[in-house]
């Protein structure tokens, strides 16, 4: 592989979108089972758990669409009016998260607010999740550098059973790491929560999978390179498989670290199915960058943010380590 500006770009966009779903896929998962929690001192911890971080998760996120905005265009062009609903949705449905948030701490009725920031949080990963459906399929239209499609066309079978995957996979990660930050009846019950949501994990990932094969792309990858595709699919269980067990552990940390492996290698096998297509399966990301001046512009601000946005995250969760404080609450009783 030749490693040029155009790769040096798509790389960090990979990295910046492998950081987002890995860190922000946890408090996501916090949020899709908040209201699985019916006294509101076990939801108020579970707030807890997230509130110091969870707006600089999603940095990731921003400097993954300001990369592909700035470097590659024309791809951005014709992935924006592609998936205009699914974002539109998960944009609003991250403000109803912001909003939730706070609200919840200073109104009588945070009750409300939670309803909307567990809704919030399981559109957003839904959304995500036909997106990634529609970019495996290749469920995006294109014609002279411009998209021909509709935009209901991300709304078919195999992308909603993504956007069901994600869902299930962020709360199983949103499980694991309540029940590494918490303590007493909260962890016992979200104990629970995870293994249900590892059992939708691996079920509706199997079956993701399995459909996924037979598209047309990832078909063609298959019979070139199936080893890769059968490794990563192994590895991606077998790391699943670790979490499973690891309940039985008295490390409290070992099913959130397997259960963001594993997810991660699924990930990777999602990457390594789409190289070098940043619309899959008629656009690469070579063919569709911008002039190396702007590239160069694009890979040196980002190299310089990354380490930034890196030390940012590193410090937030080095000063809010260990279990939180059962003691204290977020909102009025």
């Amino acid at each position: 592989m030749n490693i040029t500006l155009s790769t040096v770009c798509a790389l960090i966009i990979i990295f910046a979108i492998t950081m987002y779903v890995l860190l922000d896929g946890f408090d996501l998962g916090v949020g899709i089972l908040l209201l699985t929690e019916h006294r509101s001192q076990e939801r108020n911890e579970m707030i807890e758990t997230i509130a110091p971080i969870w707006d600089g998760n999603e940095t990731w996120l921003i400097l993954a669409a300001i990369v592909l905005f700035g470097a590659f265009p024309q791809a951005y062009a014709i992935l924006l009016p592609a998936f205009y609903l699914p974002f539109m949705l998960m944009l609003i449905s991250m403000g109803f998260r912001g909003v939730s948030i706070e609200f919840r701490a200073h109104t009588p009725f945070p009750r409300f607010w939670d309803a909307a920031f567990s809704l919030g949080s399981a559109v957003a990963a839904f959304c995500q999740g036909l997106v990634a459906g529609a970019l495996l399929s290749g469920n995006v239209s294109v014609s002279d550098g411009q998209f021909t499609g509709q935009t209901l066309d991300v709304f078919n079978r195999f992308d909603c059973m993504m956007g069901a995957a994600a869902v299930a996979a962020y709360a199983m990660l949103g499980a694991a790491w309540i029940r590494w930050k918490s303590a007493g009846r909260l962890q016992h019950h979200q104990a629970f929560m995870l293994r249900i949501a590892q059992i939708a994990y691996l079920l509706l990932a199997t079956l993701a999978c399995t459909l996924a094969a037979t598209t047309p792309g990832v078909e063609s990858l298959w019979r070139m390179h199936p080893l890769m595709l059968i490794l990563a699919g192994t590895t991606a269980f077998g790391f699943w498989l670790a979490a499973f067990r690891s309940m039985y552990n008295r490390s409290d940390a070992l099913p959130l670290i397997f259960g963001l492996a594993s997810v991660g290698t699924l990930l990777l096998g999602f990457v390594i199915a789409l190289w070098p297509y940043l619309v899959p399966f008629s656009v690469s990301f070579d063919s569709v960058a911008a002039s190396h001046g702007s590239q160069l512009i694009i890979a040196v601000g980002a190299s310089v943010m990354l380490p930034v946005v890196l030390a940012y995250n590193a410090f937030a969760y080095w000063v809010f380590r260990g279990k939180v404080n059962t003691s204290r609450t977020l909102v009025r009783q």
